[in-house]
């Protein structure tokens, strides 16, 4: 056996597509994780607009008054739902539980496209363009790493 045959074997050439495989998952998994971790910000940096008696302040989620408290539990829940995947996809990366494997990206695409969208409607444009830009930019890995 010569060594080009040993090099060009469809084994080794396979081993070497998982592999490079594996490290676009994980780094996908991580960049994902922490742009969904990321969405914790809204709850202490001033993202949502709130009316003040000279025109529109800008406040942090924790401190947002004058709407309604179910409005505001929507947004509360929209944001933790989305931080918690993040956790879990960083948590769970050596997970290879055929459902989950399948699943989380869906999850953090859904999830974020459903908080824009309620940002968007309920008018804070400043928290629904920065999800909307974390969901540009995991669209974009998506369609680089499939």
């Amino acid at each position: 056996m010569t060594i080009d045959d040993l090099l060009s074997g469809d084994e080794l050439l396979t081993l070497a597509q998982e592999d490079v495989q594996q490290k676009e998952s994980r780094c996908r998994d991580l960049t994902f994780g922490l742009l969904d971790c990321s969405i914790a910000m809204l709850f202490f940096l001033p993202f949502f607009g709130q009316k003040a008696n000279t025109g529109i302040q800008a406040v942090s989620l924790m401190h947002l008054e004058g709407i309604s408290p179910y409005v505001r539990l929507v947004y509360c829940l929209v944001v933790t739902g989305i931080a918690v995947s993040g956790v879990l996809t960083l948590a769970l990366q050596s997970c290879r539980n055929t459902l989950w494997v399948k699943s989380k990206s869906r999850i953090s695409i859904a999830l974020n496209a459903a908080g824009a969208l309620l940002f968007i409607i309920s008018l804070q444009p400043y928290a629904a363009v920065f999800l909307f830009i974390i969901l540009t930019i995991k669209g974009l890995m998506l369609i680089r790493w499939p």
